[in-house]
């Protein structure tokens, strides 16, 4: 086992010279995706031949997975490429190698290859980007894709907290703006009235709490810390203010006589001393009010760590809840509704089709007996024989042809009325057509390939590392039965491997459709697949020269992906396809 060996490379690309181009552009497009692979134009190019040989057998002995490329059947059987392949199959045969290996074929198909290949994962060349990203993944760039992930996520969260620091630096230099624009504001007058108390012979004040003597340009009292304001320790004066030229003068007069001194002062001055009154008391509201603008600067500056605590934590539940929420917002979910409805609306004309369909069936059954007894007159014997053996059943409403094999094939999809009619497209498990085929709108995932909540084979593509085990479709996921009834059902990739084994498969055009006819090896019958494409997100892909159909059977390797049949340009055969991609179903039935 290899379970603890150390690989040099994830996939080891083997190709002949001819077919180099293609190879080294796989080589790149995976190289772009985070897997390493090796291919020996480029990993030993301009080597000698005796180091070239040495190299070329360790590189493939240190390689997890091997893809083999052909454009021909003589490609493929040169001896080099004979030798990688052999040589990889023996490996993973005993046991010491238990990587996949893989074909993409150009202008080719599966039936050319070796006997020992045509048992392993085939792609079309057209179709390897993809599918071949899910089977090449190895532990080691699993390990890769998550430390780029997690360098990622630390990058970003460096760049926010980064952001976070200088819009914090950005407030903290606005209010330290903001906190000396203040002061200065509040200095300036303070100033102006220690020149005028100056003036006035007045040299110190009387702190108001400890009685402490202290001079006029102290701000705060240096024995009881008391912030004293411009007033505060002066007494039995008055202002006059006058403003001459834009200059504040300040002028006093302090009388400490008899009463009837200061009452002819005052009876003398009585006017002026009202004025002073207005303005002193006008001039202290101003102090005052710029003192309270200054103390509220404080407080915000000495709160500032509390708001930063609170932005953090803040900031914090806004991470937890964008983790925790889900893709849907209430716009999308009211989209959802809509859509929904427009979806039952669409099913409930499709059962008034229905019956019709029926109604009209009944019909053509009647007239299809009244036409083959007025034939049997006019032919021979063989030819009634013929005309039974190619004539359709129907159970529970739908038509079916007897290949000769295991079950039997309806005649045209689901959804669909005739057998051209490409019917309606459904993910693995749905029942239910839709708009939009992607991760975001699977039934049984959370969003990604990676967050599977039913038919999980493997932890690493589980929700939190769900597993299920369950690989064939369960009734109630099984799109045929749901819209069909009966014992219709999904088929298997058992009785697809069946079916492709024991017809034969002929490119034709039917009423003008593109498709494939697929005739009984065993009695003659036949059937048609339209080309119908394949629905990838909101857009339907190479309608009229492809076409692939779901089994019920998981890919267990990687579960992300689902068993189909499938033709193309390049040619047929059995393969798999994303869970999430919308698919047509052709039921069968016992």
């Amino acid at each position: 086992m290899d379970s603890q060996k150390k690989y040099d490379y994830d996939v080891f690309i083997s190709c002949k010279s001819e077919d180099y181009r293609y190879g080294e552009e796989i080589y790149d497009f995976l190289k772009q995706n985070g897997i390493h692979p090796f291919i020996a134009t480029i990993e030993l190019k301009g080597m000698k031949d005796s180091a070239y040989v040495k190299a070329l057998g360790k590189a493939l002995d240190h390689s997890y997975h091997l893809i083999v490329f052909a454009s021909s059947e003589d490609n493929i059987s040169s001896n080099w490429v004979t030798d990688e392949w052999e040589t990889f199959y023996n490996e993973k045969n005993s046991g010491r190698k238990q990587g996949n290996i893989l074909t993409i074929l150009r202008d080719m198909g599966v039936s050319k290859l070796p006997f020992l290949l045509r048992k392993f994962e085939s792609f079309p060349y057209e179709l390897y980007k993809e599918r071949v990203l899910g089977y090449v993944e190895t532990p080691a760039s699993r390990a890769r894709k998550e430390e780029e992930q997690q360098k990622m996520l630390a990058q970003e969260k460096q760049r926010q907290h980064e952001e976070y620091l200088q819009s914090l630096k950005n407030s903290l230099d606005d209010f330290a703006n903001e906190y000396n624009s203040a002061t200065i504001a509040i200095n300036r007058p303070r100033k102006k009235i220690q020149k005028a108390l100056r003036d006035l012979g007045i040299k110190s004040r009387v702190c108001p709490v400890c009685k402490k003597e202290i001079g006029l340009s102290e701000i705060y009292c240096p024995q009881c810390a008391w912030t004293l304001s411009p007033f505060d320790g002066i007494s039995e004066f008055y202002y006059l203010v006058e403003h001459v030229d834009g200059q504040l003068s300040v002028a006093n007069h302090v009388y400490k006589n008899s009463q009837e001194s200061q009452m002819r002062e005052v009876e003398g001055k009585n006017k002026e001393r009202l004025l002073v009154e207005e303005d002193n008391n006008k001039l202290k509201r101003e102090i005052g009010t710029l003192v309270s603008e200054k103390n509220l600067l404080r407080n915000k500056l000495e709160s500032l760590s509390n708001e930063n605590k609170q932005i953090t934590v803040a900031l914090t539940d806004a991470r937890i809840e964008l983790a925790m929420s889900k893709a849907g917002t209430a716009s999308v979910e009211e989209e959802k509704k809509i859509i929904e409805k427009q979806l039952q609306d669409i099913k409930n004309e499709n059962k008034n089709l229905t019956a019709q369909l029926t109604s009209l069936r009944a019909e053509l059954a009647i007239l299809k007996n009244k036409s083959s007894v007025s034939s049997q007159k006019s032919t021979v014997s063989t030819n009634q024989t013929k005309q039974q053996k190619e004539k359709f059943s129907v159970h529970n409403g739908h038509e079916y042809v007897d290949l000769g094999l295991s079950v039997k094939w309806a005649t045209c999809n689901v959804g669909a009325t005739k057998p051209e009619d490409t019917g309606d497209y459904f993910a693995w498990g749905e029942t239910a057509p839709k708009v939009n085929y992607d991760w975001s709108t699977y039934k049984y995932c959370k969003c990604s390939s990676d967050t599977l909540t039913k038919y999980c084979t493997k932890r690493e593509y589980g929700l939190n590392k769900f597993l299920d085990k369950r690989i064939i479709l369960e009734r109630i996921d099984d799109a045929a039965w749901a819209n069909w009834g009966g014992s219709w059902r999904i088929p298997t990739k058992a009785e697809q491997d069946e079916l492709y084994n024991n017809c034969y498969w002929t490119r034709v055009m039917q009423n003008g459709v593109n498709g494939y006819k697929v005739t009984s090896k065993i009695n003659g019958n036949s059937i048609f697949l339209p080309a119908s494409g394949i629905r990838s997100g909101v857009e339907t892909h190479r309608v009229g020269t492809d076409g692939y159909y779901y089994s019920s059977s998981l890919y267990e390797a990687f579960p992300r992906y689902a068993n189909t049949i499938f033709f193309c340009p390049s040619g047929d055969g059995i393969g798999t396809n994303n869970r999430c991609c919308g698919l047509p179903i052709r039921a069968v039935c016992p």
